[in-house]
């Protein structure tokens, strides 16, 4: 699987004028000088993030996946349509990456998600869409990272997501889960549901 960074200018206005910001002509060729800059970056840690989400969730990719980049837009990044703004901090960047993709992953699993899902929705009942999608992506992101770049990058990053993100009620739930994860992310769930862990 490969990550393809393309640009649409007509996706970019319309994303700019949602963020209330002129958008400028010059834009395109401000785009498309950072997708130069972020495929030759990503292109460097692609194989290895996507090797190890694969191997820490039991899930595939498949095919190939087109990423939308744009200037301006309220949030760092969609997984549908892939896309993502403009960051000249490309360490973030490539977290952002990270993360969005294994919102990828569970889609093109469809059948496996279903399980999951049903599973979260038992857990879980109380709480909303968000937290139940977030839950298992945590768990995976984390196993990832500490795979990757070890336990006190990690600890960086979540403190960065806990001070500015939304999944600040995830993550406690996710990292009292984590030290059990020792399984794929469908399994493990079902294992939860069934009081086996």
């Amino acid at each position: 699987m490969k990550i393809n960074f393309i640009y649409s200018a007509p996706y970019d206005r319309m994303l700019t004028i949602m963020s209330n910001l002129p958008y400028h002509e010059e834009q395109i060729t401000e785009v498309k000088l950072y997708i130069d800059e972020i495929e030759e970056f990503w292109d460097k840690y692609q194989k290895k993030i996507i090797k190890e989400i694969e191997k820490v969730s039991k899930l595939r990719f498949g095919h190939d996946e087109k990423c939308y980049v744009v200037k301006n837009m309220e949030y760092e990044a969609l997984s549908h349509p892939f896309t993502i703004k403009m960051n000249q901090n490309l360490e973030e960047t490539k977290l952002t990456i990270l993360h969005e993709l294994i919102h990828i992953l569970f889609v093109r699993n469809i059948k496996k998600s279903r399980i999951l899902i049903k599973a979260l929705h038992n857990l879980y009942p109380e709480k909303d869409v968000f937290f139940k999608v977030h839950i298992p992506l945590c768990l995976v992101e984390r196993k990832v990272v500490e795979n990757l770049y070890g336990k006190a990058y990690f600890k960086k990053v979540l403190e960065k997501e806990l001070l500015s993100d939304e999944e600040d009620e995830v993550w406690p739930v996710a990292n009292k889960l984590y030290p059990k994860f020792n399984t794929d992310i469908v399994r493990f769930f079902q294992n939860v549901m069934d009081r086996k862990i």
